[in-house]
């Protein structure tokens, strides 16, 4: 990393690898990565209920026997790639633009996927006309800021991303506020009928910047509609499941997008979403039977991988 790389939080860059067992797997982690906590009883960040939504939409793929990749935008350190890994059959292409970030992910892939799964270390941006942004690295992730851009990846669109890899699964997007960016370029200069799961960053204590974000979903909604993307699942990033919502109706997005504002303790951030086609029926009726039956389950039980 050259010494331009200083976009980080303070101590960030001292972290020393660990081993960590996620999903079964002894992933190499950043020493104070936050996934640690997500899934650590005694921490005050345990989530227990963390990556549900994911997982079903994994499980509801593998369902179909499809044989396709997902592509993972936003890899980090290849967690995502170790539950798509353990539920399903499918490959996966890992993306990570962080320099720091990227040798974990190559690691892990290395030691434990790379039968099924490639890492590849590139910025995805929205056009091609449009450059990389600098990314500050702090917690477990890095994210994209008006800062010169210092990695040592190329930048790639994510129309030529696609394009590239024929047939896909899923399109996965968790890149820290640029979602909604990459999924609109994608219904501008594509016609993707898989599902898109990507994360929707919406909290803030700041009325006019919600109000902002909100818009632009609204506005990302309305043209998924237009594309065929009329069902969108909602889980709380902390993995519980809000609803499924017919991306047509503009108050239930509003509707969510208020819920979220209403947290003033905050332990919730944002949504995980996922679009599906309307052309894909049995993908979106297994999803519903695999949520259903969490309705049934004690209070008592954890959810756990």
């Amino acid at each position: 990393m050259g010494e331009a790389l200083m976009h980080n939080a303070p101590g960030f860059v001292d972290q020393k690898p660990v081993r960590f067992t996620f999903c079964d797997y002894p992933l190499e982690i950043p020493s104070g990565h936050v996934l640690q906590g997500f899934f650590d009883p005694r921490s005050r960040r345990y989530q227990p209920y963390r990556e549900t939504g994911f997982v079903k939409i994994i499980q509801s793929v593998q369902q179909q026997n499809r044989k396709a990749t997902v592509i993972d935008i936003g890899a980090n350190v290849g967690d995502t790639c170790a539950i798509v890994h353990r539920h399903s059959t499918l490959d996966i292409l890992c993306v990570e633009a962080s320099d720091f970030f990227f040798p974990y992910l190559a690691r892990n892939i290395e030691r434990l996927f790379k039968e099924r799964a490639v890492a590849r270390h590139a910025f995805v941006v929205a056009t091609a006309d449009e450059s990389p942004k600098g990314l500050y690295h702090w917690g477990g992730t890095a994210q994209a800021t008006d800062a010169p851009f210092s990695e040592s990846c190329s930048a790639i669109s994510i129309t030529n991303l696609l394009t590239s890899i024929g047939d896909v699964a899923l399109l996965k997007i968790d890149i820290d506020g640029r979602d909604v960016d990459l999924i609109s370029a994608v219904l501008d200069n594509a016609a993707p009928r898989c599902p898109i799961y990507f994360e929707y960053d919406g909290a803030t204590d700041k009325v006019e910047v919600m109000r902002a974000k909100c818009d632009k979903l609204l506005a990302l909604f309305r043209k998924s509609a237009a594309a065929g993307y009329v069902s969108a699942f909602l889980w709380d990033d902390p993995g519980r499941f809000f609803g499924l919502i017919d991306v047509r109706n503009q108050a239930s997005i509003v509707n969510a997008v208020n819920y979220m504002g209403h947290f003033r303790h905050r332990s919730v951030w944002g949504y995980d979403i996922c679009f599906v086609h309307q052309s894909d029926v049995t993908l979106a009726s297994e999803l519903c039977k695999l949520i259903s039956r969490d309705a049934i389950m004690p209070l008592s039980v954890s959810w756990s991988f």
